[in-house]
């Protein structure tokens, strides 16, 4: 079935079916993309089973530049604002987390080709050279010289299981890490270290060389191109719903204050970390507001409704790095 699926991306690009649908069956008045990284480190490749490169990204980037009209968060959030129609096939380019390949790779590529972006950065990364605890969770299962695991959550449930395959050790991680997105913020924090001992690895490893983060001289020479808009994705990258009233202020205030004191520049648009609908609330969008950021972006490919609600934006992931699928889904 995978098989057919690609062949059938494929030749729908090569005969020009891909373009037909897009211009004829209805579409989204504008699409969002949330990238992450662009160069995928071995140990993601093998525990999450994605790859990117740098030439697959160009290929995509590309083909937005022929076909798509790409806007600026600015310019989408004008349209937005005054009710306008967006252009035909209009676009906007985003990345989370703030991985220094945005800098490395995606600032000269979007440069040569004109197109706008913006990036939501984990302000925690850039302060402590330090990589994003969902990166970390993946760099312990692939670090573990075990073949199984216990791990019990200070909440009192555990998880426990056994793998002989790169395949099924994978199911592992994931469980892991959609657990620790269901537990409090205080008990995901202890639980890393939990994993840690459960696996047999040492609590202080962090792929951080193996997927580096910006850091703030970068983070200024993105804005200073006219290429790129800041954005916040929190400091420390938790689930927010899962963080009482408090901490999710300090995480959405602390992130803006950082990123406005280390480039004079205001900070106006957040994304939600995981950005799935449990993983924010009502009372998160108002603490959006009341922290002053006019929009927010979860991970939802859902419609722009007219009446699209401006701290529940939605954006499309990027899934693929296959060149014809990622044009057939581009709605």
């Amino acid at each position: 079935m995978i098989a057919f699926r690609k062949m059938f991306y494929k030749l729908s690009f090569k005969t020009g079916l891909t373009r037909i649908k897009q211009r004829y069956l209805p579409r989204y008045p504008v699409t969002i993309l949330g990238y992450h990284q662009i160069n995928t480190p071995e140990f993601l490749r093998e525990m999450m089973g994605w790859d990117m490169s740098p030439e697959i990204f160009q290929s995509q980037l590309e083909y937005i530049a022929k076909h798509f009209t790409v806007l600026s968060c600015s310019q989408f959030e004008q349209i937005l604002v005054e009710k306008r129609t967006f252009p035909e096939n209009a676009l906007v380019i985003t990345f989370d987390d703030g991985y220094r390949d945005v800098y490395d790779t995606a600032l000269p590529l979007l440069k040569k080709l004109g197109l706008p972006a913006t990036v939501f950065v984990t302000t925690d990364t850039a302060d402590n050279s330090c990589s994003i605890w969902t990166n970390i969770v993946y760099h312990y299962f692939h670090l573990t010289p075990r073949y199984e695991y216990q791990l019990d959550f200070p909440d009192g449930s555990s998880l426990q299981g056994q793998w002989s395959s790169v395949a099924e050790k994978r199911c592992h991680v994931f469980r892991v890490n959609r657990k620790m997105k269901t537990i409090s913020n205080q008990d995901r924090i202890q639980s890393m270290s939990l994993l840690a001992t459960a696996l047999d690895v040492d609590f202080a490893e962090d792929p951080y060389d193996l997927m580096p983060m910006l850091g703030w001289d970068m983070i200024r020479s993105l804005v200073q191109s006219d290429i790129f808009t800041l954005g916040s994705h929190t400091v420390s990258h938790p689930i927010l719903s899962r963080c009482s009233v408090e901490e999710q202020r300090w995480e959405m205030l602390e992130s803006r204050r950082r990123i406005e004191h280390e480039t004079g520049i205001s900070c106006r648009y957040f994304a939600y970390p995981n950005g799935q609908l449990e993983d924010f609330s009502e009372t998160t969008c108002l603490l959006g507001r009341e922290a002053g950021y006019a929009l927010a972006f979860t991970f939802q490919p859902e419609f722009l409704a007219e009446t699209q609600q401006s701290m529940a934006i939605p954006r499309h992931p990027i899934l693929t790095s296959d060149i014809y699928e990622f044009a057939w889904r581009l709605r």
